[in-house]
């Protein structure tokens, strides 16, 4: 999580796409993992405060208090969260993202080796 965060913040630092863009594909056009963590955020310069404290401390939930942050609380904490209410048809625009960093490591069998061993 912590490469995925980390390349989220490297990414709205430099490109400072609308928050409400990141928000609604992060929200509607990726899928929830078991691991989670949210920023509640007004502005870029908060959710970039908010992605700092999620990368320099064990919190999962970082930002503004309110309404929001126990809906992020919510969906943190595994439960289903109706992004379809924060972000209704009409009003979602997608922006591009860093994709999940896979872990680059090997996962299949060597083929048998031929000839004399």
């Amino acid at each position: 999580m912590r490469a995925a965060l980390t390349r989220l913040r490297t990414h709205l630092a430099g490109a400072a796409p609308a928050l409400s863009d990141v928000a609604a594909t992060l929200a509607l056009g990726r899928r929830a993992f078991a691991h989670r963590a949210a920023v509640v955020a007004a502005d870029l310069p908060a959710a970039l405060s908010a992605l700092d404290v999620l990368l320099d401390t064990d919190a999962r939930i970082a930002g503004d208090g309110g309404p929001l942050r126990e809906t992020a609380a919510d969906w943190v904490a595994g439960r289903d969260v109706d992004w379809h209410e924060l972000h209704p048809d009409g009003t979602v625009r997608r922006t591009g993202l860093p994709t999940y960093p896979f872990q680059r490591r090997r996962h299949w069998i060597d083929p048998v080796q031929k000839g004399p061993r």
